[in-house]
């Protein structure tokens, strides 16, 4: 999936319909890595809702959310819109020469 960093968090999203969506309804927990096998960042956290479909947890601005998309439109040359979801770092773990430089980061909130 593609994504952004925006205002310290990762933002990604997709259409209401895909299952990983639909399970973010149930279990927020989420897990993002990049793509590459060999120069590694995975990031584990909670994904939050934002946007126009927002429930009273919600904390995006419209001004977050055109940064988001700014951001998007920068990096893929598309806006995303809506829905989108803010993954805060709870767990970041990254390496380009493993084992000699694995290393773990732990964020608290």
């Amino acid at each position: 999936m593609w994504g952004v960093w925006v205002d310290g968090a990762f933002h990604c999203g997709g259409g209401e319909q895909t299952r990983w969506v639909r399970n973010l309804d149930t279990n927020p927990r989420l897990t993002v890595h990049t793509e590459s096998g060999t120069e590694v960042v995975i990031l584990e956290g909670v994904a939050e809702r934002l946007g126009a479909e927002r429930t009273d947890t919600e904390t995006a601005t419209e001004k977050t959310l055109t940064r988001i998309d700014d951001a998007y439109e920068a990096k893929y040359d598309v806006r995303h819109g809506t829905p989108v979801f803010r993954v805060r770092p709870q767990r970041v773990l990254a390496w380009a020469d493993f084992p000699t430089d694995a290393t773990r980061w732990r964020f608290e909130e």
